[in-house]
């Protein structure tokens, strides 16, 4: 089992802020990723708003979205900032259907290999 370590994830309110101002982004119904490239490691951060449901629906759909990354981060390109923003709906849906979406964003991103 691999597990995602504090040196993958962002970690610091600074750097979520530096994301959102200076990268691009792509939405789909259920998430939406900003993007920014960096020289280093891909590092990824994991957000929901209250729209997502109570602390219980957030809290799950944050665990989908790392889960997701986690499994498919060997297949990202080094260089990127990642926030991963779940939106409304996301706690509700299975883990396929999460993967689905997080692996189309990501292909649209063009961060993804194959």
């Amino acid at each position: 089992m691999q597990e995602l370590k504090k040196g993958h994830r962002i970690r610091e309110g600074r750097e979520y802020r530096r994301v959102y101002r200076h990268g691009r982004y792509l939405v789909r119904p259920h998430v939406v990723l900003y993007i920014l490239a960096t020289p280093g490691p891909t590092r990824a951060g994991f957000v929901t708003g209250k729209r997502v449901g109570n602390a219980v629906h957030r809290n799950r759909a944050r665990r989908l979205l790392r889960e997701v990354y986690r499994r498919q981060r060997q297949r990202l390109a080094d260089g990127y900032l990642l926030v991963f923003v779940g939106r409304a709906g996301l706690g509700e849906l299975a883990y396929a259907a999460v993967e689905n979406e997080v692996l189309q964003v990501l292909h649209r991103a063009k961060v993804l290999s194959c």
